[in-house]
């Protein structure tokens, strides 16, 4: 049906091949050569990565890597899933991988992923289950025309909210208020008059690697203080999540993947926001604030509403807050979409099994 073709590549080949397209053909900042090299530098061996190109009639290429891992469904099911970006050890997977898929536009269409199944279903026994991760579920739509002429089964496993500011249209902060609710304004009014007022708050972007380091370990120490002191880890207790975003921010601030930016108001930090951005796209990964008894002081509102206008001054399409429906997302958002979270399974009785089970847990 489609004249693709499947290569596995070595870690040479990659490094030589994949960069070359993120910059000709850029997507979303998680499918980039830098976010699956710190990945595997992070890991430290640990895990097993295996690049693979996919090139179409007109010499389109796209790229993935697939890692293998065995799991538990169920408690006492098991099954040999290969992993699309994803290790499938969730002391990794915590970096969450959103907007999956495979790398370049010839990734965006069923082709690629057609001929990436087709070859793993012809070539390779030795698995039950491919797992797409985490994709928008337009996405999904579109993708779904892969599984034509497959034996496989689609499941989507888990269904999740994302908010996002579409920036078409707007030109810097201005205009980004203009288009907020009445009481959204109005709080992120008042708490700049708090700060000293717009005049005395800027956001700026580090304006080199080491200050870029520097202010994301300032950033990780005010996220940290205040997760702690809900009795929750908070996303950087463990040494894998600061080495993997000190990788990608060493490799990423030159060419802007990795953007950490620092909002100041009149007597000092306000916050910092760690963005990840590719193309037109932009989204914000983490945040750490400076917060003060005041509750009309918010900082998280205010950050965000000049990051997301100085977004636009700077031509980006859209600001991401990535998957949650946390109450500050619907408020600063203006866009709403899906993320699903999708499995493609081969005839096995273990999920026959699997199914019949959960059918028995509901009863």
């Amino acid at each position: 049906m489609y004249d693709w073709r499947l290569s596995r590549v070595s870690l040479e080949e990659a490094r030589a091949l994949w960069p070359a397209l993120d910059i000709r053909e850029p997507g979303v900042p998680f499918l980039t050569y830098a976010w699956f090299d710190c990945l595997r530098q992070a890991a430290g061996g640990r895990v097993r990565a295996e690049p693979v190109q996919v090139t179409g009639p007109a010499g389109q290429a796209a790229f993935a890597a697939l890692y293998r891992r065995r799991a538990l469904r169920s408690r006492v099911i098991p099954v040999r899933v290969v992993h699309l970006n994803e290790t499938g050890d969730a002391s990794y997977d915590r970096l969450t991988l959103e907007h999956n898929g495979l790398a370049g536009q010839a990734g965006r269409g069923p082709q690629a992923l057609h001929e990436l199944l087709r070859d793993l279903l012809q070539q390779d026994p030795g698995w039950d289950e491919f797992s797409l991760g985490w994709l928008a579920a337009t996405r999904w739509t579109g993708l779904e025309p892969a599984l034509e002429g497959l034996d496989l089964r689609p499941v989507v496993a888990d269904r999740k909210a994302f908010h996002y500011v579409d920036l078409q249209g707007m030109s810097g902060p201005d205009d980004y208020l203009a288009g907020l609710s009445r009481n959204t304004r109005y709080q992120i009014r008042r708490a700049m008059r708090g700060y000293g007022g717009e005049a005395a708050l800027k956001v700026e972007p580090a304006a080199s690697v080491e200050q870029a380091l520097e202010w994301f370990r300032a950033m990780v120490n005010w996220h940290q203080a205040e997760w702690n002191a809900r009795g929750k880890p908070g996303a950087f207790s463990d040494r894998f999540m600061r080495d993997f975003h000190e990788c990608l921010i060493a490799r990423g601030t030159t060419d802007g993947l990795a953007q950490v930016l620092r909002v100041q108001g009149a007597d000092g930090p306000v916050g910092y926001l760690y963005n990840l951005a590719a193309g037109d796209y932009v989204c914000n990964y983490q945040s750490g604030f400076r917060y003060r008894d005041d509750p009309k002081l918010k900082p998280g509102l205010v950050c965000h509403a000049l990051a997301i206008g100085r977004a636009a001054a700077l031509g980006f399409a859209r600001y991401d807050f990535l998957m949650g429906d946390s109450q500050y997302k619907r408020s600063l958002g203006n866009g709403q979409g899906e993320m699903v979270q999708v499995r493609l399974q081969r005839p096995r009785w273990r999920f026959r099994l699997e199914r019949v089970l959960r059918r028995l847990v509901r009863r």
